[in-house]
């Protein structure tokens, strides 16, 4: 707020300055706006995408204004026009998106108008709940301009989360800003992201929805888990192929009688490949194969499936599977090239098997791409560093993963943002953070940390932080005061947890010093 604040305060003596000019709504290069002298424009059969933005543009506008502002098909000379998106009014103006990084936005004064525009879904109808996978530049510039220059902050699915300033005017300088976010993909996992307090409220699903474009999370497409079980192996060939699905300790070929979309494969069988090939073939060749299976063990234990593992003397079997499923990703990649040369393949390299390959630099296909699922306690600098000395590229990454209660875990959130600074250096474009507490009101504080680092990974987390319990005002100490305490009680809790699974011992956390420590005592 202190930021906006001498962004306004410059922005008013230079109106004053030009006070004596003809265009009381023109600043010197830029343009004031004022209740009652504000529109909102977009063409007459704009996208669903734009027309979503300027819903948003005037819903919150007019909450700042505390008067109505209008959607209005064309600029009115008369008034100071917002115009939205790509259209014959914005290209005039000179505003071109070329070389944008998606998801990005310019905007623009010129005349008497605010120019927002980024690329769009030109084919997406107005956005259906729930539904969050499309190119929305337009949209991400609305929230950038009610963020900065309404003071606008969105910080959780409610009214309650939404601060919405009153202003008698908004004076912009002269802008020519083109921004975009760190990250490509950005995301958590909505779907299982928690309820909040009134989850039998007719809209309840979609404020939650909202707050995730709000955030600016979202937008692009890249599948970074579970891929293959959208493909239902299990139901296709439980009975013609059971060779295709892994053989279990027992001899039994793996398969779940209540989820028929959890699947392990025997991913040395080249058939297994051949048909992954064929399926990606019938549904025309798009862009990326995701070859990802689901989380979670009960990997194949056949004869030519255990020759793959890596001899990882002392280690359990879950830990030797690396180079395993390096291998299968290596051989669908190979063939789809051949198909079509810019496909890509893209898989996490999931906890299970998250260990850098022992067996010697492997030349991967450049269409091959991963994501990795760090957990906690891991060395996330020491493991991209290991990995790009094998020559894998890590493209995305998911951060919290083994970690299903992290919305209780004092520190997290810090080893999260520390996570993503580290992907980034190391060429990561993407990122989502799974949510497994239950309890979307202990997940707004990493919800928004994790969509701010992810758009703004040079803000620092300190920042960011006291920026989401700001608006609390004398009372946010208070307010963090008791978050804290509910996520110690929560550390209390997963100790005595430790007797019914050893493998908590291995999560760590940040203690009030910043200093990485066990989360269970060894002595326990």
């Amino acid at each position: 707020m202190r930021i906006e604040r001498c962004w306004l305060a410059a922005a008013l003596a230079m109106s004053a300055f030009a006070a004596f000019a003809a265009n009381p709504n023109q600043s010197e290069g830029g343009v004031t706006l004022t209740p009652g002298n504000v529109d909102v424009v977009i063409p007459r059969r704009a996208p669903g995408v734009v027309v979503f933005a300027a819903d948003e543009a005037t819903n919150f506008l007019s909450r700042v204004f505390g008067v109505a502002v209008p959607i209005r098909n064309k600029p009115d000379p008369n008034r100071v026009s917002i115009v939205l998106g790509t259209n014959a009014w914005s290209a005039a103006a000179g505003v071109d998106l070329d070389g944008l990084f998606p998801d990005g936005y310019v905007m623009k004064t010129a005349g008497r108008a605010l120019y927002i525009a980024g690329e769009d879904d030109p084919a997406r109808r107005y956005p259906n709940c729930g539904r969050v996978f499309f190119r929305r530049g337009t949209a991400n510039g609305v929230y950038a301009f009610l963020e900065k220059w309404a003071g606008c902050r969105f910080y959780f699915p409610d009214e309650l989360g939404e601060i919405v300033p009153r202003k008698e005017s908004i004076v912009l300088p002269k802008l020519d800003v083109r921004d975009a976010p760190a990250m490509e993909d950005r995301k958590y996992a909505y779907h299982s992201a928690g309820e909040w307090f009134d989850a039998d409220a007719p809209d309840a699903k979609r404020r939650k929805w909202l707050n995730i474009l709000r955030l600016r999370l979202g937008g692009g497409t890249l599948i970074t888990c579970h891929g293959l079980s959208k493909m239902y192996y299990v139901r296709r060939f439980r009975e013609t192929h059971p060779e295709y699905l892994a053989l279990d300790e027992k001899g039994n070929r793996v398969q779940s009688p209540t989820y028929d979309a959890w699947i392990k494969l025997c991913i040395s069988n080249e058939a297994v490949v051949d048909q992954i090939i064929a399926d990606w073939q019938a549904a025309g060749c798009p862009h990326y194969i995701n070859v990802c299976e689901n989380d979670g063990a009960g990997f194949c234990r056949c004869e030519n499936c255990l020759r793959l593992d890596a001899d990882r003397p002392g280690e359990d079997f879950l830990a030797t599977k690396t180079d395993r499923y390096l291998n299968f990703y290596n051989r669908v990649a190979k063939k789809a090239v051949r198909i079509r040369p810019d496909v890509q393949v893209a898989a996490y390299i999931y906890s299970f098997y998250r260990h850098p390959p022992r067996r010697e630099r492997i030349e991967y296909p450049d269409n091959m791409i991963f994501g990795t699922v760090p957990a906690l306690g891991d060395d996330v600098e020491d493991s991209y560093r290991q990995w790009a000395e094998r020559g894998v590229k890590t493209s995305f990454m998911r951060p919290n993963y083994l970690c299903y209660d992290s919305a209780y875990y004092r520190g997290y959130e810090k080893l999260m943002y520390d996570g993503f600074r580290t992907a980034r250096r190391y060429g990561a474009t993407a990122a989502d953070f799974d949510h497994g507490s239950g309890d979307a009101r202990q997940q707004d504080f990493e919800n928004y940390v994790c969509a701010r680092m992810l758009a703004y990974p040079d803000k620092g987390f300190e920042e960011i932080a006291d920026e989401f319990y700001r608006p609390y005002g004398v009372a946010a100490p208070a307010v963090r005061a008791v978050r804290e305490r509910i996520r110690a009680n929560g550390e209390a809790a997963l100790v005595r947890m430790v007797r019914k699974n050893p493998n908590y011992r291995k999560l760590r956390i940040l203690d009030d010093g910043g200093n990485t420590v066990d989360l269970v005592p060894a002595t326990l």
